[in-house]
């Protein structure tokens, strides 16, 4: 296919699609990631100690260096092959339904729908927290609990604040950026792309919620992650609009880094504070309201975005 001509890889096969699609995040990951570990080099720092990152140690430049480095990953491997899949699917970037301004109302649900799967996120965090793999499978569990301290140590790292600035940095790199990022590329694409080649919305948005999960490669937190994954996926489902779930999204991650800013003492059990306080039936409510609350959601968008996203569909 000629990159000089957008249009095709819209009439193009979705299988293919998803291929070009890889094809862009794996190459635009490699060479940004290739840069800026380029640079870290350039600035004085070692391979070996790159490789071996001793987060629980780091402050000052040198964490701010890796805040820079996670910003740069975020844009290379969300935004920028989403953006890349967008233009060259519709030349005015219209595929990923960013042009649609939002409402009230919905934005209220959708604020709404958010406050509401809190304890049913964090109840389900504490159930995939406790699972334990087979004797036979020892070592995968071992390696699994290794790379979930190393994420933890890191987002400890980050997430450690003392002022203002360190706020809004860690909500851009946070907050703002992946959702903004992931939405665009697992909502805005590669769910469309699912369901066109499952013919399902409810698959395509279950897949497309589970690869989400699984990309974090957090697998004690996989299934919180890939429910708040489904969530933002009928966000955008039920509205073809993709700032609801963007909006969804920023706030899921955005009031966890605000919390932490208050209360830094919770720093160390940011994902699993407070779960020990949860009724049994509270998760079985929010299921409930959450339900509800999406009827209420549907009702409310504007049918024209969703009847675009039915058409590029």
């Amino acid at each position: 296919m000629n990159l000089l001509f957008p249009n095709k890889l819209a009439q193009q096969p979705p299988l293919t699609q998803l291929l070009w699609l890889t094809f862009l995040a794996v190459g635009s990951y490699c060479i940004v990631s290739s840069v800026a570990i380029l640079s870290l080099l350039i600035s004085g720092e070692q391979l070996e100690q790159l490789a071996n990152t001793d987060f629980s140690q780091l402050s000052g430049g040198g964490l701010f260096r890796y805040k820079i480095l996670q910003i740069l990953s975020t844009i290379a491997l969300f935004v920028l092959p989403a953006w890349l899949f967008a233009r060259l699917q519709t030349p005015n970037l219209h595929y990923l339904n960013l042009h649609y301004p939002i409402d009230p109302i919905p934005t209220t649900w959708t604020i709404i729908i958010v406050l509401l799967s809190f304890p049913l996120i964090a109840w389900l965090s504490l159930i995939n927290e406790s699972i334990a793999l087979p004797t036979a499978l020892h070592g995968l569990e071992t390696w699994m609990r290794g790379m979930e301290n190393e994420a933890k140590e890191m987002t400890v790292a980050f997430l450690r604040m003392d002022s203002i600035v360190a706020l809004l940095l860690n909500l851009f790199m946070v907050a703002v950026l992946p959702a903004l990022g992931e939405e665009m590329l697992f909502r805005g694409c590669i769910q469309r792309i699912f369901y066109r080649i499952f013919k399902s919305p409810h698959l395509a948005i279950w897949v497309a919620a589970a690869l989400f999960s699984f990309i974090h490669f957090q697998f004690y937190g996989f299934l919180p992650r890939m429910i708040i994954g489904a969530l933002l996926g009928y966000l955008y489902y039920f509205s073809g609009n993709l700032w609801y779930p963007i909006l969804g999204h920023f706030l899921n991650n955005g009031i966890q880094v605000v919390a932490v800013y208050m209360m830094p003492e919770q720093l160390e059990n940011v994902e699993t504070a407070g779960i020990e306080h949860i009724p049994f039936y509270l998760p079985l409510i929010a299921i409930y309201l959450l339900y509800r609350m999406f009827g209420y959601f549907r009702q409310s968008v504007d049918p024209l975005p969703l009847a675009n996203a039915r058409k590029l569909d």
